[in-house]
């Protein structure tokens, strides 16, 4: 009776009898088969029941399976019943332990569905795996049942197997800035620990390696990310470097301030990453946050790409150009103080060693500011001051000079050291290459006996600078401020362009006296300027007369503006003139007649010639005369009045 039924079963297969499929479901779900379960007897579908080796079947009922595994009561059918096991298999008994494993996975997973399994059933399952393992019995189908259902429980709550963390000491940073799901080791207990294979194959991360882009998905809001430690910025910087989707994380901390540097906690944007090669200009002027290196340590300077990834400044080109931003706004109030020059200079002088020089936009700026301060206590660009040295003495004292303030309540003898810098810079030091200073701000004391030899000397050198520079041509600047009493004479102090210009004229045999040239001209034809001017062919030998001309600048013959000058002083002091007098003046002006000559006579003119006869020619106002054009009228005038009242007009 008790195997009568795989024993039909075995005959009608034997047979080839095909079983009827109604007939073999009702044997498969109708409860007749005899099973136990941990001890305790009953009847169950063959379909929900399994016939495991006895060492097997042991450990699936040793209450370590949180599931109920009803086992073919072997007391009960005898051991000869393993001989039907097509037969049994036929009728759906289970012989796989792989089977039992998904039927508990299947169990549990239904478990966890109307509730939270306990702790004691995750650690059965724990153990239900390691005993796959231990046996080398296949686990993948077990695991795969209940790897991707929620029910772990993590510090994110309940979470399935794969994603969670079993937390150690390498997941310690990582807690400070991300919301990781670490497996709650206060509800497993420590057991837990000793599952950290079988963890591995449900699919929880065990160890940190690998599992940046879990940090970033896992990230806290930006209010958590503050004033963060060294070793979480060091994890966020590995992060980054890691994982191929950072936007999350550069977001996250764009306007945090989670960087430290030498100004307190900044958010990324607002910092630079010192570099020992170009990192001396960050150091000009307060106000550039630097990251700092002594808190992150000197593995900070490996992560130069993330760095600039999260907004900081890392290359010299973009720190220059916010240098010079603040360089020009700085300097455009004045407030650029002596630290900052000394500073800037030894930037530059350290600079100058490396590949690292001033780009283009800066060097304009350092050019055209005025950040320079000079002893005239202004400011100015380098290219309008001067650098003192010796050779600037003796000038200085008769010129108004822009020296560099290298007084001791300014920049004081350092400013020295950086010459060379302040040269390349544009600042003048070499006097030679400063006689544009001298041109513009020449100054003469009102005594001109504190002028010294030295000085004179070095003006002198410096207009021959000039000179060379202007094509031999002196600036109209520097003529007008050396058009004064300033050189030493025999004669005493005169204008430069007098010393030394002096015509000799003889008064007899011994006597004479030395008269400027603009007081001499060559010739007087028409004898008019004997007591007016000099005329130099009366004392002088013909083949001289050239000379006067050509080295002094005499003139050859008295000009227009002699002639005018001429009749005002005959208006003013005579009455009338010779008829011959008359004629030579007014037969030079039609000689030289033009425009400039009409005009000058229309501005200097006061008087003209009128009447005529042995008494002369009348000089009168040109107000009280006018043209004869008109016969009669003159007719009666002249039978009227003895006035000469009509203008004369010579005859040729």
């Amino acid at each position: 009776m008790r195997s009568c039924c795989w024993i039909g079963f075995k005959y009608l297969k034997y047979r080839g009898i095909r079983i009827p499929e109604r007939f073999l479901r009702c044997i498969k779900e109708g409860s007749w088969l005899k099973i136990t379960v941990n001890g305790c007897s009953g009847w169950r579908p063959p379909s929900q029941s399994f016939l495991f080796g006895s060492s097997l079947g042991n450990i699936l009922q040793n209450g370590s399976v949180p599931v109920d595994i009803p086992l073919v009561d072997e007391n009960f059918y005898g051991v000869k019943v393993r001989e039907y096991k097509e037969e049994l298999k036929t009728i759906g008994v289970m012989f796989e332990y792989g089977e039992a494993c998904a039927l508990i996975g299947k169990h549990l997973m239904s478990l966890a569905g109307t509730s939270y399994l306990t702790s004691h059933d995750v650690l059965s399952i724990l153990n239900i795996i390691q005993f796959l393992r231990k046996k080398l019995l296949p686990w993948d189908k077990f695991i795969h049942g209940i790897k991707d259902r929620r029910w772990l429980r993590t510090s994110c709550g309940y979470k399935s197997p794969v994603g969670s963390v079993l937390f150690d000491s390498e997941w310690q940073t990582a807690s400070q800035i991300a919301d990781v799901p670490f497996i709650d080791q206060d509800y497993y207990g420590e057991e837990i620990l000793l599952f950290r294979e079988e963890l591995q194959l449900l699919g929880v991360i065990v160890g940190f390696s690998g599992s940046h882009q879990l940090v970033i998905d896992n990230l806290k809001s930006p209010s958590y990310l503050t004033s963060l430690t060294a070793e979480a910025i060091l994890l966020i910087l590995e992060c980054l470097r890691h994982s191929e989707f950072s936007d999350k994380l550069v977001n996250a901390l764009k306007g945090t301030k989670c960087l430290k540097t030498n100004m307190g906690f900044k958010a990324p944007g607002e910092c630079y990453l010192f570099d020992p090669e170009w990192g001396c200009i960050l150091q000009v002027f307060p106000g550039f946050p630097l990251i700092d290196h002594k808190f992150y340590g000197g593995n900070i300077s490996n992560y130069k790409a993330q760095l600039k990834q999260m907004g900081a400044v890392i290359n010299y080109e973009d720190a220059m150009k916010e240098f010079t931003r603040v360089f020009r706004q700085k300097a455009s109030v004045t407030s650029i103080t002596k630290e900052n020059v000394a500073s800037l200079l030894s930037s530059y002088k350290h600079l100058k060693g490396t590949l690292h020089k001033f780009p283009s936009s800066f060097r304009r700026c350092l050019l055209k500011t005025n950040w320079l301060r000079t002893r005239l206590g202004d400011y100015r660009s380098p290219s309008h001051c001067i650098l003192f040295g010796p050779e600037w003495e003796s000038i200085s004292q008769i010129a108004l000079l822009p020296f560099i303030d290298d007084s001791d309540n300014y920049y004081g003898k350092w400013i020295y050291e950086y010459m060379d810098e302040l040269k390349h810079m544009g600042v003048t030091v070499e006097l030679k290459c400063g006689v544009k200073f001298v041109d513009a701000t020449l100054r003469f004391p009102l005594d001109p006996s504190c002028i010294t030899i030295e000085y004179v000397l070095s003006m002198l050198g410096c207009i021959r600078i000039s000179l060379q520079e202007n094509k031999h041509a002196l600036p109209e600047d520097l003529v007008r401020r050396i058009s004064r009493d300033w050189l030493k004479t025999h004669a005493g102090y005169s204008q430069d362009s007098e010393a030394g210009k002096r015509i000799w004229i003889p008064n007899g045999n011994e006597n004479g006296e030395w008269v400027k040239p603009e007081a001499c001209v060559l010739h007087d034809k028409d004898d008019l300027f004997s007591l007016k001017l000099n005329v130099l062919e009366k004392h002088y030998d013909k083949k001289l007369l050239p000379f006067f001309s050509y080295a002094l600048d005499a003139k050859s013959n008295p000009s227009i503006d002699d002639y005018c000058e001429l009749w005002r002083e005959w208006g003013t002091c005579v009455e009338k003139l010779s008829d011959a007098e008359c004629c030579k003046f007014w037969g030079f002006i039609v000689q030289h007649w033009n425009p400039k000559t009409e005009k000058k006579l229309a501005q200097s003119l006061m008087k003209l010639p009128a009447g005529s006869g042995s008494e002369g020619v009348f000089l009168v106002d040109k107000h009280d005369v006018f043209i004869a054009d008109d016969l009669q009228l003159k007719h009666l005038f002249q039978q009227f009045s003895h006035h000469p009242y009509i203008c004369l007009v010579p005859s040729a």
